[in-house]
């Protein structure tokens, strides 16, 4: 699942299922049995190959996203679909950055934030649990600007360096 914001308004969604052969033991977290899976579910290659057309051209944030990329690119890779490079920003490593919380999943942060809408482990239930945490990360970032400009503007020459390493190093 995935929304495409404009503004920070959601303008177009995505919601499909894949038709997988065992879902597993994740049936007790998501609540889909092989069965609704049978009957709702597409080929891979059909929601996969829709899904990045979706996306192209989007910057994609998720609460978590690096891992969610790292396993499109595998299954893509496993039926043949091409993954182009995709831009991601985590609201996990901004959260960490901005928060103070005992933990940083989804569901603490929707508490500890009184998010209007709680994550329940169903793609498009926490997709609009992670747009309504990019609004309030963003305007945590706001509101902490100035101070981070300061910091900034007085140590950036001796971190600039390390700072061009750590974004290769993220990029590979």
């Amino acid at each position: 699942a995935a929304q495409r914001l404009h503004r920070g308004r959601p303008v177009a969604a995505f919601h499909r299922f894949i038709r997988v052969a065992d879902v597993g033991a994740s049936v007790r977290v998501h609540g889909l049995s092989n069965t609704d899976l049978a009957i709702r579910g597409e080929s891979a290659g059909a929601v996969l190959g829709d899904f990045l057309n979706f996306a192209r051209g989007a910057h994609l944030v998720g609460h978590n996203v690096y891992f969610d990329l790292k396993m499109l690119a595998a299954h893509a890779r496993r039926i043949g679909l091409d993954v182009p490079a995709l831009e991601a920003t985590d609201t996990w490593d901004t959260a960490r950055r901005f928060v103070p919380a005992e933990n940083y999943r989804l569901e603490t942060l929707a508490a500890t934030l009184g998010l209007p809408h709680p994550p329940t482990h169903r793609a498009d239930a926490d997709v609009r649990t992670t747009v309504a945490l990019l609004g309030r990360l963003i305007a945590l970032v706001l509101e902490q600007a100035p101070q981070r400009r300061v910091v900034i503007g007085r140590y950036a020459k001796m971190f600039g360096t390390l700072a061009a390493r750590m974004v290769d190093w993220r990029e590979a």
